[in-house]
């Protein structure tokens, strides 16, 4: 049986009308998209991240990039970095 089929048997069976009840807790999914995007600076060859944070969907972090700091947000959900304003 697949994934999705035994999670909606298991909701049937507990009476919860839907599968939603059995996602995942906030904090973990805030968590996946943290180390997500962390990912995708270190993939795109940024290091020395400081002050890494939530902002909305997206995070900022500050970076060194050529011997300077540049202000980063990275979108985990559309996998976009850009340079913060």
């Amino acid at each position: 049986m697949n994934r999705t089929l035994l999670t909606s048997a298991l909701a049937v069976m507990l009476g919860v009308g839907s599968t939603a009840a059995l996602a995942m807790p906030v904090w973990q999914t805030q968590g996946r998209r943290a180390s997500h995007a962390l990912n995708l600076l270190e993939a795109k060859g940024y290091g020395g991240f400081k002050d890494f944070h939530a902002v909305g969907n997206n995070f900022a972090a500050n970076v060194v990039r050529d011997g300077r700091t540049v202000h980063l947000l990275v979108n985990p959900g559309t996998n976009q970095i850009q340079v913060a304003a």
